[in-house]
């Protein structure tokens, strides 16, 4: 069992937009799947995780679908909200904290960093040229905006970033700019905003990353990638009215961008699940587990240099978490330096520096049916279907057999019913089956001790190996080596037959082993599939098979058989 890391882990998911009634199967696979599995390994070994997120309430994606709908953004906003969390739920993701960004609190952290960023310097004032809709008469922040890529030709590439190549852009450098609002050609004109000076952290973002050697690949080369460029000045306000209100004096009418506040939702996140110390209050819409702890104080998660933090995200978002977040944890941290006490956040007792981002999981793309999840253009399964038809069991193995951990993975409805049938069904709880219903049948459901003895450190080892592939977040590697566990268990009942003399001492030392076995797997299985794993876990506890254990069981495979039989 791997013991490499600190007691307390700071699990951070990326934040969703609402911009849509559901979240899709490439939300799931590009993150949060991933993370609620980290965080269950953790809690399986006896560490203390908090995992925070919630729905991204700001920015130019929610706005432009509540226009689109006819609705003021903060009712459409929280009503996809709502939608979100109760799928989040159905799918069996335990936050510590499912929040939004849509909070007092949120709101007070984000502006007392800005407010300090701007007094140090590290905001300054600069001229924008932006995109106005001269049929609407209004400014057209970036995702209003959508043009042909200029780097890899890819359309419709977004005025803040382009999906085909993933490069952040200027919605100036997009060809042949249209509104999105009245798909016209948009004009040019000059506003002032706030910039961050990304350049005055260039040389302390990449000793970071230098030190970083432990992040994946792909997100590695990317992030040194952007450095290689050179960093530039980055715009934090803009001219719309949606989004957290500016509390700098000549800035009060624009609020701020939606990737400089977004970030900082991780921290605040934080101080609300420790403010509320296990009691939310009444209003409170999210996601609450208190985790207990013993403590409810985000500054040991914060300022504890051993508390490593992991952020989990698609590769979309990695120079925001790798090179921007880190630059703005870095330039607040200042504060420390200068003893500046107006800076306290809320619930903050005294300075102190803000941990870094310790590791970026940055996931791949989820294609379906090999072309890019797309609701624009009509590829996508969105998890209201999905749950529609399927159990939370049955689509946590699905989606985490297909994780894009290390390069774009292909979902389809034939390769869903192959995972199920073939992997979940006829390898794991067919497995479980067998082996219950026989107990009960022959042993009035009491588990025979003899040879377990026998194999428990081979059974140890073959969990130590899933649990160090979960500690360094290789899920797939855990699960290839889950099912490998399974087919030995099978492959164990099947040569030595024991249903052909079941009261025989070596019959008996067989079902003993495979119940070891069985228990190894059982904790193997719990981060992946909790809820199946929690159905049927008594018996390890007890040491009988009740006569619930084997049906329920037996309804799984049942019941999964007669749903994947519809695909």
């Amino acid at each position: 069992m791997s013991k490499n890391i600190s007691k307390k882990i700071l699990i951070s998911v990326a934040w969703p937009y609402v911009n849509a009634d559901s979240l899709h199967i490439g939300h799931i696979a590009g993150a949060y799947l991933s993370a609620d599995i980290f965080r269950r390994y953790h809690v399986l070994i006896g560490n203390h995780p908090i995992m925070v997120s919630g729905s991204d309430m700001h920015g130019t994606p929610v706005s432009v679908k509540a226009f689109e709908a006819n609705k003021d953004p903060e009712e459409y906003a929280f009503s996809n909200h709502k939608i979100f969390i109760n799928q989040l739920k159905a799918l069996g993701f335990e936050y510590s904290n499912y929040t939004n960004t849509h909070t007092k609190l949120h709101f007070e952290v984000v502006n007392t960093i800005g407010k300090f960023l701007y007094k140090k310097k590290f905001l300054v004032p600069g001229k924008t040229k932006m995109f106005f809709d001269t049929k609407l008469k209004r400014v057209l922040p970036d995702r209003f905006v959508e043009g042909t890529c200029p780097y890899c030709g890819h359309f419709p590439a977004r005025g803040d970033q382009c999906d085909g190549c993933g490069r952040i852009l200027d919605p100036l450098e997009l060809k042949d700019p249209k509104s999105k609002l009245s798909k016209t050609t948009p004009t040019i004109v000059e506003v002032t905003n706030l910039y961050l000076d990304l350049p005055k952290f260039a040389e302390q973002i990449k000793e970071y990353v230098k030190n970083s050697t432990h992040f994946r690949p792909h997100v590695r080369e990317m992030t040194l990638g952007f450095l290689k460029e050179g960093l530039k000045p980055r715009p934090v306000t803009r001219n719309i009215q949606w989004g957290i209100p500016v509390e700098i004096e000549g800035f009060k009418d624009q609020v701020w961008y939606v990737w400089f506040e977004a970030v900082i939702g991780y921290l605040s996140a934080t101080i609300e699940w420790s403010n509320f110390k296990g009691k939310p209050p009444k209003e409170y819409i999210g996601i609450y587990n208190p985790s207990l702890i013993g403590s409810y104080d985000w500054q040991e998660y914060w300022k504890d240099s051993d508390c490593h933090h992991y952020y989990f995200l698609g590769k979309d978002n990695i120079p925001f978490h790798t090179i921007i977040w880190p630059i703005q944890l870095m330039m607040f941290n200042e504060r420390v330096k200068d003893k500046d006490i107006s800076t306290l956040l809320p619930s903050e007792e005294s300075l102190g520096l803000l941990n870094l981002p310790y590791d970026v999981v940055a996931n791949h793309y989820m294609m379906l049916n090999g072309a890019k999840i797309s609701k624009s253009t009509g590829n996508y399964i969105s998890i209201a279907e999905l749950l529609e038809k399927y159990d939370q069991t049955t689509i946590r193995w699905a989606l985490a057999r297909l994780l894009p951990e290390t390069k774009d993975s292909n979902f389809t409805m034939e390769r869903f019913k192959e995972l199920v049938n073939n992997e979940l069904l006829a390898t794991i709880a067919n497995l479980y089956y067998r082996v219950f219903s026989f107990v009960f049948k022959n042993y009035g459901g009491k588990i025979p001790e003899e040879g377990q003895q026998e194999i428990l450190n081979k059974a140890q080892a073959k969990l130590d190996e899933i649990l160090d592939a979960y500690s360094k977040v290789r899920i797939i590697l855990a699960l290839d080596k889950i099912l490998e566990l399974a087919k030995e268990a099978n492959t164990l009942l099947n040569e030595r037959a024991p249903w052909k003399d079941p009261q025989d001492t070596e019959s008996k030392r067989t079902i003993g082993q495979v119940f070891v076995l069985l228990s190894a797997l059982s904790s193997a299985l719990w981060p992946v599939i909790p809820q199946f794993v929690e159905h049927v876990n008594s018996f390890l506890a007890s040491g009988f098979v009740l006569s619930s254990h084997v049906s329920v069981v037996k309804d799984k495979v049942e019941r999964v058989e007669r749903l994947v039989e519809r695909v």
